[in-house]
This record gives C-alpha cells, structure tokens and sequence, in this order.
C-alpha cells in the first residue's frame, strides 16, 4: 500500500520487543527484507545504515545493528558504522547497569576523542539522571562530531526542554526530524515542547504526526488527551485518554491526565477514582498525591485531603503548588492566618506563581484586608495584563470598596478576554445591583442579556415535566442555594421557611457549602431532606432534582 512509515514503525517495534531479537538467523532474515525495501523506496545503502542504528528502547541503536555485528567491518571509533564497538555499552545500558554504562562512557571518550556515540550515549545518561547541563555540553560535542545524527539531535531537545529552554529544544527537534521524520518519538517530543509554549494547535499536529507513525503510541495519545484538555475539549479529552490506558493500563501518568481531566469535567468522585488508579502504578508521586487532594477537597473531604498533600510535600517539600493547595485548604476550614503562611511558603518557592498570588487575595479579601488583596492582584496584572481571572478579582474587591464604577471596568475588560465565562457576567451582574446612578431598566437589561447568552442556549435540552399532578398531593419544593449560612440571605429566608405549610409541603435543601455554621444547622431543621452538593456536575444536579421529583425549584 505504499505505507513506508507504517513498516519502518512495524519492524523496529518486532525487533525491539520480541523475544527472539537475539536469534541471528531470524534477524538476518528480517534485515534482508528490510534492506531490500529500503533500496527500493530510500534510495542507497546510507540511509540503510542510519535506519539500522536508529533508536531502540534505550534510544540507542536498535536490535538489528546488533544481530549484525558478526558481519560488520572494523571502522574507527565513533563512527556511525561501528557496531561492534558498541555492544559491550549497548548491552550496560540495557541491562540498567547506567552508572557502569557512564563510566565505560567517559572511558571511550577519554581514549577516542573523536567517539561520536560513546558521547551522545553518556549525555543522554546525564539528562536522563537530570544533570541537564552537563548533558547540553557532552551532547553539542557528539553533534560537533557528527552533525547528521538524529537520536543526539533528540537527546539535546530534551536536555534543553528540561531547562525551560524551550525554542531550542524546538530547534533541536526539528533538525532531527529533517534528518529522520519517520521518528514518532521526535514528534511527540516535539509536541510537547510546542505545549509548553502555549503553542497548543501545533502541539496537536505533532501528536498527529506521531501517531500517523505509530498508530498505538501511548505516551502520543495521553499528550494529545493533555493538549485537548488545555484547550477546553474536555469530552474528546477523556477519549483520547481512555484509548492510551487501552494500550497501556497500568501508566500512571495517564490515569493521571484523566483524573485532571474529569476534575475538569466537575465529575470528582471518578477523578479520585482515576488518581487511585495512578498512585496503584505510581505510590511515590508528590503531583498525584496533589492531584488527588485537590479532588478529596472538591467533595469536601477534608482529612483526606490534608493526608494526601502532607504525603505529597514528604516526598517533594519543594513543590510551591502542593503549598498553595493546602493554603486553600485551610481557607476552605476558615483557617485564613494559617492559610497565608503557606500562599507565602509558595511563594518563596515560585515568586511568580499567578495561582498563589490570586488566592492569596481572596483570602485577604475574605478577611476585610481589601488593600493587601489589591497588591495580589496588581502583581498578577503586573506579570500578565491580560489576565482575567486576576481582573475579575481586582473589580470583587473595588465593589466591596465601594468603587463600582472602576469595578465594572475591570469586569468588563475580563469580559472582553475571556467572554464565555459566566462568572464574570455574574460578578457584574452583582455590581450593577448596588450602583446608586443605574436604572431598574438598565440593570434589567444586564439581566436579560446574561439570559439570552447562557439561558437560551439550554432550552434545547429542557425536558417534559412529568410529575404526578394529582392536585391532592403534597408538593416538593426545593431551594437551591451556596449561602445556607451565616449570610445577609437568612433574613428574608429562614421566616419563609419556618412559615411553610410542612402538611402540603415537602421541603429539600440542595446546599453548596464549603463549611458550614450554626446558622446552617438552624437552616438544616426546617428541611426533610438535605443534599450536599459540593462535588456535583451542573447535570449531575439537574438529574439529582428530576430524581427527587422536584415539582417547585
């Protein structure tokens, strides 16, 4: 069918993982057919030998080179051809004996100057073991010796991603891929170079080009479920994800990037589920521990998640947002004072952490301490300008000040960048209501134009009210509120509700509630029932209230 890519991918992968790779007279057969397909559609016997010494798992020649060291010819040390000179530092790295394969590394080097691959497998050790600037050194010396070598090319990426060096690792990548573009592995390192820049729509082609290649690529799925998530596709996201753990069902990084995922999705229960899955494959990982205590904290589990991000700063005390999702976690207990300690902690790990700084202003804010709140604020605007959730904030606090006017600036400059989050026409909303020189029928135009923009889009999905209309019955009323506590809305709430005809009326809560209070368990005495929705999907709710036969909401 012409799919050379697809062959190339096919005959690596069987010489890499069969069992019988070391077999001379099956490999010998297995070249044969290969070299002559490369004849046909490469073109001559160099690009032969590249592909016979391309990558295998250990990113370094493949099995084939070494089938046919028996027939190779003797050639001076570090050039590309040298088969038999590479076995014995092959065969260490292999084996995961990596200090001995360093070792016998900087031996050869130290003998053979001129020792191309002694030096990119010795740099591709030190970036494995994150020593990524001595590998940036001992790898631009194996590409000074031979420039056309596409694995040195690929190593060197990675050592330059792995500092934050990113449009050279983009670089990097490239060349090799001029070099060899039928390399998956290059493309989704490529990809992920190109996410990390924000330079998501490019990302994805890579990951594309990656799985053109190699069809079950895991690692490629679970980057291309990672990049759609980022860009908001959650529900093609979770497919992506759910093919990679098909192939791969015990990685923990992609149990992982689905657990994200479903969080993203307001579906916790099955995010904690899906970091379970992980930490099974993965026990020591400070991210996942993380990742699961920020679900536990979104059902409102609270030892759990303090357990999970206490484990998490054991095994890394050095991670500024493992702090920080804790500090909410005290915010969450009404612990404000302890909560800053840690947004603080955070901060002198990552100064520039935009998350930190944002909710550290809401506790400030939370706390009456409007001008510090604004400095958090100011210094997330101060790094980027353009952010919204940093403008929203800045105009909550203005409103509390009294600054309406300036609020809705803010509010409006956010709506401008982001102009699909609800939140933002919802604090706006808010603001109009307390501004002195608005009138009724301008604040009800803001009303009405929230509805055409958010509520008008759902009334394809509303459904038939089937309740049973036997007028004899007692009815169901439920309120639906965040604020069943010690709130301004207790006032005009609690002496409707201790008026309700408890005899014609069935009464249920549906509270969104961090913590609650006194107040709450007063609220929690006038309802028959009571449903903590902390955790739930607006659908997850919508059918919880059609299962309960809510007649009145």
């Amino acid at each position: 069918l012409g799919r050379l890519a697809s062959i190339r991918a096919g005959l690596r992968d069987a010489l890499e993982s069969g069992p019988w790779c070391d077999e001379a007279g099956f490999a010998r057969r297995v070249e044969q057919a290969y070299r002559e397909m490369w004849r046909k559609w490469c073109g001559g016997e160099d690009g032969l030998n590249r592909a016979m010494t391309a990558p295998a798992a250990a990113g370094f020649a493949s099995s084939a080179s070494k089938a046919r060291g028996p027939n190779a010819q003797s050639r001076e040390p570090g050039s590309p051809g040298d088969l038999l000179d590479q076995g014995p530092l092959l065969d260490l790295v292999r084996a995961g004996r990596l200090g001995d394969a360093e070792d016998l590394a900087r031996d050869r080097i130290r003998a053979h100057p001129g020792d191309a691959f002694a030096r990119k497998v010795l740099g591709t050790l030190l970036a494995q073991a994150l020593r990524n600037e001595e590998a940036l050194q001992v790898l631009e010396e194996a590409r000074g010796l031979d420039p056309s070598d596409s694995d040195t090319l690929n190593s060197l990426g990675r050592a330059y991603q792995a500092l934050d060096r990113l449009e050279e690792a983009v670089e990097s990548y490239r060349r090799a891929l001029d070099l060899h573009p039928e390399q998956a592995e290059i493309w989704n390192n490529l990809g992920m170079a190109q996410q990390m820049m924000g330079q998501l729509e490019g990302a994805l082609c890579s990951y594309d080009r990656a799985l053109g290649l190699k069809p079950l690529y895991a690692k490629a799925l679970t980057n291309r479920g990672r990049v759609l998530m980022q860009m908001g596709r959650l529900d093609e996201s979770l497919v992506w994800h759910d093919r990679s753990l098909a192939i791969d069902p015990s990685s923990a990084e992609a149990h992982s990037c689905r657990g994200l995922t479903l969080r993203a999705l307001r579906r916790p229960r099955e995010a904690l589920d899906a970091f379970d899955r992980a930490l099974r494959a993965k026990p020591a990982s400070a991210d996942i521990l993380n990742n699961k205590g920020v679900a536990a904290m979104d059902l409102g589990r609270f030892e759990d998640a303090l357990a999970c991000f206490e484990q998490s700063l054991a095994i890394d005390p050095e991670t500024a947002e493992t702090y920080c999702n804790l500090g909410l976690l005290m915010y969450e207990q009404a612990r404000n004072d302890r909560a800053l300690v840690l947004f603080d902690r955070a901060l002198e790990i990552a100064p520039e952490s935009i998350e930190t700084w944002i909710n550290r202003g809401i506790v400030l804010q939370d706390a009456s301490r409007f001008e510090d709140a604004l400095t958090c604020f100011q210094r997330v605007l101060a790094i980027h300008p353009d952010d919204w959730e940093a403008l929203s904030n800045r105009g909550s606090v203005l409103k509390d000040q009294g600054l309406l006017d300036e609020a809705l600036t803010d509010y409006e400059r956010a709506i401008l960048i982001e102009p699909d989050a609800h939140r933002l026409y919802s604090g706006r909303l808010y603001t109009l209501n307390y501004h002195p020189d608005k009138s009724a029928e301008e604040i009800f135009a803001a009303y009405r134009d929230y509805e055409r923009r958010f509520g008008d889009p759902l009334r394809a999905s509303w459904r038939a009210h089937g309740n049973d209309r036997d007028p004899d019955r007692r009815l169901r009323l439920g309120y639906v509120s965040a604020d069943l506590r010690a709130h301004s809305l207790r006032s005009f709430l609690e002496p409707l509700l201790a008026r309700h005809d408890h005899g014609a009326l069935e009464l249920i809560a549906y509270a969104e509630l961090a913590r609650g209070d006194g107040v709450t368990e007063r609220y929690r005495g006038w309802f028959e029932h009571w449903v903590d929705t902390r955790g739930l999907s607006d659908a997850a709710l919508a059918e919880r209230i059609r299962a309960d036969a809510v007649d009145i909401l």
